[in-house]
């Protein structure tokens, strides 16, 4: 095995498009990331890339976009420690690391060892993928597409969805909601003229579309307005024909799995974030 370093995210994507496209799914906020990157004119110097290469074949990836908390996909074994050492030496504040939980734990030990911090639990998601879609009991209303009317509302229910979800390093709601609307990434769920959910997407990222955010205000929660807005935008890009949808549910929520579940979601892969406090 060899760890690769990667100067950009586009040497980054186009090193690792087949394996990113086979993995979708498993890998969907690291594939959005450096494919986000990848395409911007000017590539950023303030970010890390890296794949563990076994046979001449990627068998493993890492991704850190300061400020954020890094990402691990895949295997890397034996390399960890060298990987540990290479972020180490990029980006020393990385607040936590993200990715399956036995290779999220052992890196986060080694990178406690090695910076002198402390690990602490943040989020546990199980992540789902769907190929066919079962629709739910039809629920009262329909879906709409957010727009510049709707973007302190989103922003408000942005806040109150990371809030909820313990997302400590999420940016600022306004400037995410405007700029998500601007590219038709929100969606809102209406009944008797008023919005009561709202979803999100990443749009088509190779053949997956991230779906999610998903948040529905608290006194119309139990009614199925939720998940008929994650069925009826699912539906939309299945309908499509050569893409998937994939989402991500926290993994001490099994009511929400449930609903997934039954609407043909699949589960395909299990993190752990751990962040990084002290000195």
């Amino acid at each position: 095995m060899t760890l690769k370093r990667f100067a950009t995210a586009y040497d980054f994507v186009i090193a690792a498009e087949e394996y990113l496209d086979l993995h979708s799914a498993e890998l969907r906020i690291h594939y959005r990331v450096a494919a986000a990157n990848a395409v911007r004119e000017q590539q950023p110097e303030d970010q890390f890339y890296a794949a563990n290469i076994e046979d001449g074949q990627v068998c493993g990836i890492a991704v850190c976009t300061t400020p954020w908390k890094g990402l691990l996909g895949g295997i890397w074994g034996a390399h960890l420690g060298a990987l540990v050492d290479a972020m180490f030496e990029f980006y020393r504040e990385m607040p936590g690391i993200m990715g399956p939980p036995a290779e999220a734990i052992a890196f986060a030990n080694l990178w406690c060892d090695r910076s002198g911090r402390h690990p602490a639990e943040g989020i546990s998601e199980v992540w789902y993928a769907m190929d066919s879609l079962t629709m739910p009991e039809r629920a009262d209303g329909h879906m709409v597409m957010a727009t510049e009317e709707h973007a302190a509302l989103v922003a408000r229910w942005l806040e109150a969805f990371w809030h909820e979800a313990g997302l400590f390093d999420a940016v600022d709601a306004a400037v995410h909601a405007q700029r998500a609307i601007d590219r038709g990434l929100f969606h809102l769920w209406w009944v008797d003229h008023e919005p009561v959910a709202m979803i999100g997407h990443s749009g088509p990222i190779g053949k997956l579309v991230s779906v999610g955010p998903v948040y529905t205000e608290p006194k119309h929660r139990r009614k199925g307005d939720g998940s008929n807005l994650v069925a009826h935008l699912s539906r939309r890009f299945l309908e499509r024909g050569n893409l998937r949808c994939g989402l991500g549910a926290d993994r001490d929520n099994p009511h929400s799995q449930k609903i997934y579940q039954r609407m043909g979601y699949e589960l395909v892969a299990e993190m752990e974030e751990i962040r990084f406090i002290g000195p």
